[in-house]
């Protein structure tokens, strides 16, 4: 059983406060619930209420309770022999009983009368080869397998999606995915982007409740905002015990210390996934008494060297793998699942912009995680150092600084230093 605390950012009060919601996983089931706090999200962090607001002993108490009792419920049914299978419906039963038994809320009364009930619209995922199957006989075998190929995809960029969470801003970062992980040319994702719409337009008419932002996404490319780890991330993927997660048995522990190994390595170096395989067998030179990586780039086919920092060289040294690095689908549930184990839980922005306005979400740090956020955690560092654009240029092998230049960002400290560096020089303040 897996207990997670979120924020639901659709649900905000007058005062900007959001709902405290608790999502519980345990074999292939899910059950969702609102804890009845809410807090704002500048004060939310790592499932937990900073300590310095008024009442956060009261709510992280609650969390608290919730989740022992829960993590009690379903350690006495795994262990009691003549329990059948746990299911949503007892899950949903336990929690009632802790509102009430515990928090003294009222609990949802019973319905007295047989009601009719309307069959559940089919999921996101389910939805799809319902529509391919019913419009296969109007369209080519590849219109069938690249919607396949959309909807598998979208489901390693952000497992679980629903309909009601298809916002443009995650679409849009959906496209800056296929962009980077699976280098997809402008047109393809055009193409993903317009079988995608098509198939919500369907699903609209069938009497699904569809958000209308999914009509309003453009298919070319935008800006977004995505983040990039921070050193005390890094040490604590470094640090975590990886284990095989019982949910996703083809994600074995080997393949985590593998993508682990991969993933910092590229955090040091800024070398794509399709690159990687350079680290197997690493062609090092020492320039200027400095350990370098002699990496071909495979956009540019330059040989760059890339200086090796302690942490970078370590690992070339003792490698656990003699592989390959894993194609993009396993690598990035891989990194999902180590992200999960090394409790990178605190919430990220994540965002994107329409028509000049910013769309942005929380999301937990481990569901932003993919093999690019290596590359972009290296050029933010880089960046932050001070190094410039055509010599990060060379490094993450781009062939344009346009490219270049979308990693980069400036600190609000260097703004401030900046600015009063350029009032000194004039001799004003």
């Amino acid at each position: 059983m897996e207990l997670t605390f979120y924020l639901k950012a659709e649900q905000s009060d007058s005062q900007g406060r959001l709902m405290i919601h608790g999502r519980i996983c345990w074999q292939s089931q899910k059950v969702r619930f609102s804890t009845g706090e809410k807090v704002l999200p500048k004060d939310f962090k790592n499932e937990r209420v900073k300590a310095s607001l008024a009442h956060a002993t009261h709510i992280n108490q609650t969390l608290g309770t919730y989740r022992s009792e829960l993590e009690t419920f379903f350690y006495r049914h795994q262990n009691d022999p003549t329990q059948t299978e746990l299911t949503t419906k007892a899950v949903q039963a336990e929690i009632n009983r802790i509102r009430v038994e515990l928090f003294q809320k009222k609990s949802k009364p019973a319905l007295l009368q047989p009601v009719h009930i309307e069959p559940t619209a089919p999921t996101l995922q389910e939805f799809a080869p319902q529509y391919i199957a019913e419009m296969k006989a109007d369209r080519s075998p590849s219109w069938g397998n690249t919607l396949n190929t959309i909807m598998r995809q979208l489901e390693v960029f952000r497992p679980g999606l629903e309909w009601s969470t298809l916002t443009i801003n995650t679409l849009n970062q959906f496209k800056v995915y296929l962009q980077e992980e699976k280098d997809l040319s402008d047109n393809t994702i055009h193409t993903y982007i317009s079988l995608f719409r098509g198939m919500c337009e369907y699903a609209e008419r069938s009497g699904i409740v569809v958000p209308r932002d999914i009509f309003w996404v453009e298919t070319r490319m935008g800006e977004v905002i995505r983040p990039s780890l921070e050193a005390g991330d890094e040490q604590k993927i470094l640090n975590a015990t990886l284990h095989q997660n019982q949910k996703v048995k083809q994600v074995h522990a080997n393949l985590l210390e593998m993508v682990r190994w991969y993933f910092i390595l590229s955090c040091h170096t800024g070398l794509r996934r399709s690159d990687q395989w350079q680290y197997l067998n690493p062609r090092i030179e020492h320039i200027e008494n400095t350990p370098c990586l002699m990496a071909l780039q495979q956009k540019t086919g330059n040989r760059v060297a890339i200086p090796l920092s302690e942490t970078a060289y370590y690992l070339l040294r003792n490698p656990v793998t003699d592989r390959k690095p894993p194609l993009c689908e396993p690598y990035n549930q891989s990194l999902r699942l180590i992200g999960r184990q090394a409790k990178l839980n605190q919430l990220v922005t994540v965002g994107s912009f329409y028509k000049g306005k910013l769309l942005a979400d929380a999301i937990p740090l481990y569901d932003a995680m993919s093999s690019h956020m290596a590359r972009h955690t290296f050029a933010t560092r880089m960046t932050a150092g001070g190094i410039n654009t055509f010599t990060l240029k060379e490094l993450m092998g781009h062939k344009s600084l346009n490219s270049t230049q979308r990693y980069q960002t400036v600190s609000n400290p260097d703004i401030v230093k900046h600015t009063l560096e350029a009032w000194a020089k004039q001799g004003k303040r």
